[in-house]
């Protein structure tokens, strides 16, 4: 008699896919902080994480943030953005990279920050600039909600180098995108803990960056009303025009790290 074949569920299989990205992801990459006397390498991150956030073709897909899509923002545009971000930053020892092992190639990184408290009224970017009021709009409410999330929690404000807030995370590969993410972000909480740090927050602006954040274990903080906080997309005059199956909101992440 001959005995049935067992199926292999979904879940087994993505468990699999799991364990071999994973494998992958620490097999054939190296992660290490951003080094502030390398200027080159410091151009190279903001290269990458431009591309991955304005446009570019790996393999068979097209990498994008949608949101960045919708504001019309140029890769010069952004390479210079994020570059102006590292250099101010970079000497914290917070931004984390990861290069390819066999050709050093840099092909993904977090740039974070030491965060105790944002700029409510910075001056209006112009030119070539303009579109990143309107991200900077986005950014400013969540990271007063999380002041104000914090004050509730804790009691008192927040204390400098308590927090870190991470600015951008990208990945510049086709496939497992999200493990060699999650190695940059576990490396850069253990160096956070590490060195003393209580919380680390992350504002997520589309599904596939919300997903990474439930992945890796972050919470969304909710408001007085029990209700995760969030900047809804449809009710902004300019990003209401963003599908839906794109993103509906940027959300706000946390986690604690004691």
């Amino acid at each position: 008699m001959t005995m049935p074949m067992k199926g292999i569920s979904e879940d087994q299989t993505n468990t699999n896919i799991d364990i071999e990205g994973a494998i992958i992801a620490k097999k054939h990459y190296v992660y290490e902080v951003l080094p502030a006397s390398d200027e080159e390498l410091l151009i190279e991150v903001a290269e990458c994480l431009a591309k991955t956030f304005s446009g570019v073709k790996s393999g068979n897909a097209f990498i994008v943030e949608p949101v960045v899509l919708l504001l019309k923002i140029s890769y010069e545009t952004m390479k210079e953005f994020i570059f102006d971000f590292l250099k101010q930053t970079v000497n914290q020892g917070l931004t984390i990279i990861a290069r390819e092992k066999c050709t050093g190639k840099v092909i993904g990184a977090v740039a974070a920050e030491s965060f105790q408290t944002i700029e409510l009224n910075p001056p209006l970017l112009k030119g070539d600039f303009a579109p990143f009021n309107k991200i900077n709009q986005i950014t400013r409410y969540l990271v007063k909600k999380y002041e104000q999330y914090i004050y509730n929690k804790l009691g008192r404000k927040i204390v400098k180098e308590k927090h870190i807030r991470i600015f951008l995370t990208g990945v510049m590969l086709e496939k497992n995108k999200k493990y060699i993410a999650a190695e940059m972000r576990h490396l850069l909480e253990e160096i956070c803990k590490n060195r003393g740090y209580q919380y680390i927050f992350s504002t997520a602006p589309n599904h596939r960056s919300q997903k990474m954040n439930v992945r890796l274990n972050y919470h969304m903080p909710l408001d007085c009303k029990g209700v995760p906080i969030a900047y809804s997309y449809a009710k902004d005059p300019v990003l209401k025009y963003l599908p839906n199956e794109l993103g509906e909101d940027c959300k706000l992440f946390y986690k604690e790290l004691t």
